[in-house]
């Protein structure tokens, strides 16, 4: 079952949202490239640069840049509403994918 939850995320991508209200698609696995997933590429890309400067701020013990984005504000934010949402669909999933 949890496979093709996975499977169904991945090919129809979800619906992401972030501490700061940005709201993106997007789409798992196979489907990084796809014309789609651009804008989730792109806030992929803005959470690592900005792990990576608080590692190296913590690293070496320095304050973060003023107005530099925080990672917590940019990863996705788990939605326990959409949980209880998923919740039921694994079995209409595994009747229409058989």
């Amino acid at each position: 079952m949890s496979h093709i939850l996975h499977n169904e995320l991945n090919a129809g991508g979800a619906t992401l949202t972030n501490a700061g209200g940005e709201s993106w698609r997007g789409y798992g696995d196979g489907h990084y490239a796809d014309k789609a997933n651009a804008a989730n590429r792109v806030h992929t890309a803005e959470a690592q640069t900005a792990s990576y400067g608080e590692l190296q701020n913590a690293i070496t013990g320095k304050a973060a840049a003023p107005g530099a984005h925080k990672v917590a504000d940019l990863v996705p934010k788990f939605d326990k509403g959409a949980r209880r949402q998923w919740r039921s669909a694994p079995a209409t999933w595994a009747c229409s994918t058989s």
